[in-house]
């Protein structure tokens, strides 16, 4: 069953033609705070039983540049003498640092595995309470009940905005976790139908 949720909606208004009781219980509000303009994640099947999010080329790419230039300038500091190069050491290890955290946070991979009947986003991410968990979330994937995808607006200082769009996993107990959060509606919608397929759950609140 699919509905339609054309802008984000407070706790408790949900889409009219959806009738689940489950529905009136969760939370409409968007879970994650934020978010890219561009595909920032893709849905891969890595084989015929597990399917995953992974953090697309394009989303990495400049956090890795930082990185590699940050070693790089490190190298030319170290290779010159003390007075010259404690400049270059300083910005080397600031931009290897920012490229490195930015990396830990971004490449987060969520895994739907029929094998082991599991569900797993690893490393940190945010919880149902929109708080960031310290551990990698688990669950099972007969606890999934529906997608829940979601319309936003992100602004940010300086400019008018964009259109960002969170695919949402909603499980038996109310609770949600995020695993997708940006601005491309084409392919959010696609994975969202991939993956709905796979799970053979319904999508709700689809965006149009």
């Amino acid at each position: 069953m699919i509905t339609t949720l054309k802008e984000e909606s407070p706790r408790g208004s949900i889409p009219s033609s959806l009738s689940d009781p489950l529905a009136s219980k969760i939370s409409w509000q968007p879970l994650v705070n934020g978010g890219s303009g561009g595909r920032s994640c893709k849905l891969v099947r890595v084989g015929h039983a597990k399917i995953e999010f992974r953090s697309t080329v394009a989303f990495i790419l400049l956090p890795t540049m930082l990185l590699l230039a940050g070693l790089l300038v490190i190298w030319a500091g170290v290779r010159s003498s003390l007075s010259d190069g404690i400049g270059p050491l300083i910005l080397g290890v600031l931009s290897f640092c920012v490229g490195g955290i930015y990396l830990y946070f971004q490449t987060t991979r969520s895994i739907f595995d029929k094998q082991s009947v599991t569900f797993t986003k690893t490393k940190r991410s945010i919880n149902s309470l929109g708080n960031l968990e310290r551990a990698p979330q688990k669950g099972a994937l007969n606890d999934i009940h529906a997608l829940q995808l979601l319309a936003k607006n992100v602004r940010s200082r300086g400019s008018s905005g964009f259109k960002c769009y969170e695919l949402n996993l909603v499980f038996d107990n109310a609770s949600r976790i995020n695993v997708a959060n940006h601005g491309n509606l084409q392919w959010i919608r696609e994975d969202a139908t991939t993956l709905a397929v796979f799970l053979g759950k319904p999508i709700w609140g689809e965006i149009g």
